[in-house]
């Protein structure tokens, strides 16, 4: 992993190996920045595939947190892409997980004044 690409040297795209093929290297989106520092030479990342046409092939979704702050196994996977706990949580609302929570009408980025809040 490197962050800013070689190629599009913004912060929010990396290059990425894939596996263990030093040959094989492609541009992933990485839309929150660095995570915490987790984001860095050597990490492992989960990606999905983006759709064509973009500068990016890929999207950095998950990345793996060694260390004895990931608890008992020692490895944690951490979010890297802010919308993945706006689906999570949409996803326990609409179903209905939450006790008190009526999730038939859930609305998601709505403006309120000056703000924008991602459930109301």
């Amino acid at each position: 992993l490197r962050r800013p690409s070689a190629t599009i040297r913004s912060p929010y795209v990396a290059d990425v190996q894939l596996d263990d093929d030093a040959s094989s290297v492609v541009l992933a989106h990485a839309p929150a920045l660095d995570v915490g520092g987790l984001c860095s030479p050597g990490s492992k990342v989960l990606m999905k595939v983006r759709p064509p046409g973009g500068k990016t092939s890929h999207s950095i979704e998950l990345v793996t947190c060694t260390g004895p702050e990931s608890g008992p196994t020692g490895s944690a996977l951490v979010g890297a892409h802010p919308r993945l706990g706006e689906d999570l949580a949409k996803e326990v609302i609409s179903r209905g997980m939450l006790d008190g929570v009526d999730g038939s009408d859930v609305k998601t980025q709505v403006t309120l004044g000056d703000s924008r809040v991602d459930f109301v």
